[in-house]
């Protein structure tokens, strides 16, 4: 497997989206690649809200009880057709080019992860995004050259306990 550590941390960032119910389709900050920049930079995709067009994490201060920074998802401008769905012309932003980045992946990669995520949506009915998340494992094992026994062995952790 080609970047092994990648691979876990990535998996292990969307189990827990799963299994915290923190993954949404259509959610900017809670999608597949909106739990990854989440889960790499800090950001608890639960704690967002749309700031005029723009859905954005919410960051709260040690000490304080209010949002005190609001990180916007530039993300969405830079792929998967962003920018020309918003009717804008301009090149992609430098901060949504560097949150698909703090994913470990390229922006072509990062498509393909979030393309594998939505479009299931459309085929099913996926509320909590376990058909999805199915079809992301397959992306990154394709992406990380793993093999049937990894991606048996990755989907299997996306199980939630009976309460």
């Amino acid at each position: 497997m080609k970047n092994p550590e990648l691979f876990h941390k990535s998996i292990g960032i969307l189990v827990n989206a799963f299994i915290n119910e923190t993954l949404t389709h259509k959610k900017c900050c809670a999608c597949a690649i909106g739990n990854l920049i989440a889960g790499n930079n800090g950001y608890n995709p639960k704690d967002s809200a749309t700031i005029g067009s723009r859905e954005s994490w919410l960051i709260q201060r040690p000490g304080s009880s209010i949002p005190t920074v609001i990180i916007p998802t530039y993300w969405t401008d830079v792929h998967c057709g962003g920018s020309m769905r918003k009717g804008r012309t301009e090149y992609p932003s430098v901060a949504g080019i560097k949150q698909l980045e703090s994913t470990g992946y390229n922006i072509y990669q990062t498509c393909q992860i979030e393309a594998a995520f939505e479009n299931v949506l459309y085929e099913m009915n996926d509320k909590d995004g376990y058909n999805g998340l199915m079809r992301v494992v397959d992306v990154l094992i394709g992406i990380h050259e793993g093999t049937e026994d990894e991606k048996k062995t990755a989907k299997a952790l996306f199980v939630k306990e009976a309460v």
